[in-house]
């Protein structure tokens, strides 16, 4: 799929929200990520502004002076163009940063799996003991089973890893570029990138729900899995599927026409 324009600030925000989930990046993708920030907050421009350091002028021979005017002479005039041009490097290097997100993203998203899959464990287990969504404390009680109690009370801290997780998983998807790619024919298929099988997956944020129904009704038929890119591509690939064409009669005439269904 074709990398799109990547913007600095959603770029850092994405970094930083992965190593808030103890995610540890390559050290050169670290690195630059600091330099990256400080474009974003303007104070990249702020240091490519400042004086140039000088020693003591009492000490400086002639050559040092003539440097040191031309050097001032030429800060000034770039002096109007220095928020732009930082601007400008700032996006470069998020070009940069997430061409090394995305050859390090099957690395990156290791990492977080075990959380996922064992917080996706939780939410599978409770839903084969019965625990459906929208259901009450009182539907739950009435189960008469302890261990689909204690499964539905324990809830919520699953969904908490696997909502911060596919949070971030989305962004690696929605600012560096990583599949699943846009479905030409629907909602981007997100849910790729945490089931090959469940049904649902190809729009599974784009209902009125609770976040406890969401996850549970992705569970129900098999525990999620956060997937590498390739088997993200494949499961995407299964739910790309064009409208079906159908053969309308033209008014007034006898030629049939096929027209989109839906369309006027």
């Amino acid at each position: 799929m074709t990398a799109p324009t990547v913007q600095p600030r959603p770029l850092v925000a994405l970094l930083r929200q992965l190593e808030r989930l103890g995610v540890t990046l390559p050290a050169e993708i670290a690195a630059a990520t600091s330099v990256l920030e400080s474009a974003v907050t303007g104070e990249l421009a702020q240091q490519a502004g400042a004086q140039p350091v000088t020693l003591n002028l009492l000490t400086e021979d002639r050559a040092a002076l003539l440097q040191r005017i031309r050097e001032d002479a030429l800060l000034r005039l770039a002096t109007d163009h220095l928020v732009e041009s930082a601007w400008r490097v700032g996006l470069d290097l998020a070009a940069a940063v997430a061409d090394a997100v995305r050859a390090n993203a099957d690395d990156l998203i290791a990492q977080m799996r075990p959380r996922f899959n064992k917080a996706a464990d939780a939410l599978h287990r409770a839903a084969q003991l019965g625990i459906r969504p929208g259901m009450t404390a009182d539907e739950v009680i009435a189960l008469d089973n302890h261990d689909a109690t204690t499964a539905w009370t324990a809830l919520r801290g699953p969904v908490k890893t696997l909502d911060d997780i596919s949070t971030a998983r989305i962004a690696l998807t929605d600012v560096a570029g990583l599949d699943p790619a846009p479905n030409p024919f629907g909602p981007r298929p997100y849910g790729a990138a945490f089931s090959t099988g469940a049904p649902n997956m190809a729009a599974p944020w784009g209902r009125s729900e609770s976040d406890v129904d969401k996850w549970l009704r992705l569970s129900q038929h098999e525990p999620l899995r956060l997937l590498t890119v390739a088997q993200t591509r494949a499961a995407a690939a299964a739910v790309f599927v064009a409208p079906t064409a159908t053969v309308v009669p033209r008014a007034g005439g006898p030629v049939n026409e096929p027209a989109v269904a839906g369309r006027g």
